[in-house]
């Protein structure tokens, strides 16, 4: 019970850390790049893609026919371009923005709760060693999640260097209420 008090007290901290990191500060939107002809590109969205969202890539490595397109062709077009990558909603969103904050919260919620796991098994250490270990932590996920995107899908090197800080922070603020709730078990192998 204490780790699901303790990882909700840092899932507060997080998600209004994620407020202030979104709302707040202009670093994630300053990056995003609008078509030249916004309304053009929208109506094309619109007759191509699905109503519900979906992951596209262009080029697609199926034809129309769904036929695999050889590796020449589309290693060819690849580099040649355009190139696209992203998700593509041509119809309405469903969801209100009250269950994106909830759904959000929770999604915060269960990252402080590993994070918790994680800091009772640590060794016994102090304050900033504990809050180094939720620090280290976000660093692997940031890497993880991020660099792969700048690797294969050509995200820009500034984009994913904001979105991995975005995430160390993150697990800093959660670090620094963790810290100070979770405690080693005194039993290496027990969880609860």
């Amino acid at each position: 019970m204490k780790l699901l008090f303790a990882s909700f007290l840092a899932a507060v901290a997080v998600f209004l850390w994620g407020f202030v990191s979104w709302m707040v500060l202009p670093w994630h939107q300053s990056q995003w790049a609008r078509f030249t002809d916004e309304e053009a590109v929208a109506k094309v969205l619109q007759q191509n893609a699905q109503a519900d969202p979906h992951l596209y890539v262009l080029p697609h490595r199926l034809n129309s026919e769904g036929g695999k397109v050889d590796d020449a062709t589309w290693q060819a077009a690849s580099m040649s371009g355009p190139f696209f990558y992203g998700t593509v909603r041509a119809g309405p969103r469903d969801e209100g923005l009250a269950l994106l904050m909830v759904r959000s919260f929770l999604i915060q919620w269960l990252g402080a709760f590993f994070l918790a796991l994680i800091l009772q098994h640590c060794p016994r250490q102090t304050l900033g060693g504990r809050v180094a270990v939720c620090v280290q932590a976000g660093v692997f996920a940031g890497i993880v999640a991020w660099v792969p995107e700048w690797n294969w899908w050509q995200l820009p090197p500034l984009v994913t260097a904001i979105n991995i800080l975005d995430i160390v922070i993150g697990a800093l603020v959660a670090g620094l209420v963790l810290a100070r709730l979770v405690h080693p078990h005194s039993h290496p192998y027990r969880t609860f």
